[in-house]
């Protein structure tokens, strides 16, 4: 089986120490099973349409656009490029704000987990140091990192030889 994929490489820092990191997923979708709707008189897959709420015709995707309801039926239109400008880019480090004791985290606010390792076996001793330091002391870490272009709040934990990344909610 391959190793998995990493959907964020970078680097973790404490104060004046740092160690290449990757993010990579705790959970896989692949066994959920997904439906798909089919027309019943041929069995064979529909499409969804987007259709004016008016008139009820299907409208062409370039003339869609995204909006924001301010009062009711009452919308200010945002083009792609103004979305696109609001977007948060990654500066690739994990700065660590904080240490918390496990014993404080109220596991309602946890959300979903990913696995923290070594980027490279350079890193893996500092990275070993720190996993040992706050198993030792019982504490977790807060941080903050650009995952698919929307800035999260995690808990990172040790978790056997390596660590578990979290999204808190």
């Amino acid at each position: 089986m391959a190793a998995p994929r990493a959907i964020w490489k970078g680097f973790m820092k404490v104060g004046s120490v740092s160690c290449g990191v990757k993010i990579v997923g705790a959970t896989s979708e692949a066994s959920k099973i997904h439906f798909r709707i089919l027309n019943r008189r041929d069995g064979l897959p529909v499409k969804s349409a987007y259709v004016d709420e008016e008139t009820g015709e299907p409208v062409d995707a370039e003339d869609q656009v995204k909006g924001f309801e301010t009062d009711k039926e009452d919308f200010i239109q945002i083009e792609p490029e103004e979305i696109k400008a609001l977007k948060l880019t990654s500066e690739h480090t994990l700065e660590i704000g904080e240490f918390v004791p496990v014993a404080d985290i109220d596991t309602r606010y946890l959300e979903k987990p990913y696995y923290l390792i070594p980027a490279e076996d350079a890193s893996a001793e500092a990275f070993n140091v720190l996993r040992e330091a706050m198993k030792n002391k019982r504490v977790a870490a807060r941080s903050c990192v650009v995952l698919y272009q929307r800035g999260r709040e995690v808990l990172i934990q040790p978790f056997g030889q390596g660590m578990l990344l979290t999204e808190l909610r």
